[in-house]
């Protein structure tokens, strides 16, 4: 007796993806995947703050889809916002807020003040950032 197994072996499995994150969910993620999970959390953060308030189309356009990716409430895939939070367990809604008031922080107080690193050349003592900030 013959069986036609060609209907099961090419039919696709809507299961396999549920079956696999039902699986590889539960793991831990290792360590390297853990740092790269920092890492971009990090890239998002500064460049949330960078780019905030460009005037430039290419840093609105790189400040909108960071605050995209934080805002995004289902998880879509390793690397969203909300896994990585649950990974380290973070609070998302409280990053957001904390976003939030840091921006509205910035409007109030306005552009931050540029600091010059001053340069002497000879037998001058070159003077650190603070006694640069405080001679400003």
């Amino acid at each position: 007796m013959e069986r036609d197994i060609r209907g099961t072996l090419f039919e696709p499995d809507t299961l396999i993806s549920e079956n696999y994150f039902k699986i590889y969910r539960l793991a831990k993620p290792a360590e390297a995947e853990k740092k790269l999970m920092f890492a971009v959390l990090v890239e998002a953060l500064q460049t949330y703050q960078k780019f905030a308030f460009s005037g430039s189309a290419r840093g609105q356009a790189l400040f909108h889809e960071a605050k995209a990716w934080f805002w995004k409430e289902e998880p879509d895939g390793v690397f969203s916002f909300s896994s990585i939070c649950e990974v380290f367990g973070l609070n998302p809604p409280f990053l957001r807020s904390g976003l939030l008031q840091w921006v509205e922080g910035r409007e109030r107080s306005g552009p931050p003040r540029k600091i010059q690193l001053r340069v002497r050349v000879g037998r001058g003592r070159t003077p650190t950032l603070s006694e640069q900030r405080r001679a400003s």
